[in-house]
Order: structure tokens, then C-alpha cells, then sequence
């Protein structure tokens, strides 16, 4: 796009020191302008391509995290490895220990979940905190 604009600037120095005419320089302004307007619906496919694929990933890990247990039951030994291998990076083994750190996300929503008051809003049933509270 920078390039475009010195394009564009270089178009109308040569229309100013008359080495265009009124002819040439439409010509090429109308050229930059077709390909700025290319590069721009570029970007714009890029931008809601990513953000689609970013609200895909957020998803599927928030999923993942819901159904881990219950995936994890129903699951072959193989396939149990493959679900650790999502969720877990630096396994290192201790002797007879595995330490292992979360993939972010993971990391964070476990983290979430041992926090009661993790949501910046209130509560929105307070009957329902309420009856916690008293159990």
C-alpha cells in the first residue's frame, strides 16, 4: 500500500513536471487505485479468514476442555496419547513421575476453573450462590 501511495505521488510529480498528459496520468491513477482497491479486498479476506479460524481454534479447545474426561474413558491407549499430546507440552520423565506443563489455553482454563470468582460479572442467579453458600 506504502508503495502505492509513492506510486501514486510519482504519477502526479510527472503530471505536475509535464511529462504526463491529463490522458496518462487518469490512466495511471485509475491503474494504482483498481490495485490498491485489489489489495485491499485482499486484506480484508485475509483479516476474516484469520479471525474465523481464530474463533474455530477457540472453540474446539473449549470443547476439548469440556469433553476431556469423558474422551479420555472412551478412548484406546493410543488415541489416549494423542489427546495428551494436545493438551500437555514438556513432558519430562522423572523416574517414575511425568512432569508436564498445559498448553496455554489449557492453562488457563484450568486455572479459570479453580477460581471461584473468575468472571468479572456478578453473579447473575444470586439464589443460586446463595444456595451454594449454605451447603
Amino acid at each position: 500500500m506504502e508503495d502505492l501511495d509513492k506510486k501514486e505521488d510519482e504519477v502526479y510529480q510527472h503530471l505536475a513536471d509535464k511529462v504526463l498528459d491529463e490522458e496518462g496520468y487518469r490512466r495511471q491513477i485509475e491503474n494504482i487505485r483498481s490495485r490498491r482497491f485489489e489489495f485491499t479486498e485482499l486484506l480484508e479476506k485475509a483479516s476474516h479468514k484469520i479471525t474465523d479460524a481464530t474463533l474455530e481454534n477457540v472453540q474446539s479447545t473449549i470443547e476439548l476442555a469440556k469433553n476431556a474426561k469423558t474422551l479420555w474413558k472412551q478412548q484406546s491407549a493410543v488415541e489416549r496419547r494423542g489427546l495428551l499430546e494436545d493438551i500437555l507440552s514438556n513432558q519430562v520423565l522423572d523416574g517414575p513421575i511425568v512432569r508436564y506443563d498445559l498448553e496455554k489455553p489449557f492453562a488457563v482454563l484450568a486455572e479459570m476453573a479453580q477460581k471461584e470468582d473468575w468472571r468479572s460479572l456478578r453473579e447473575s442467579n444470586p439464589c443460586l450462590r446463595r444456595e451454594r453458600a449454605m451447603s
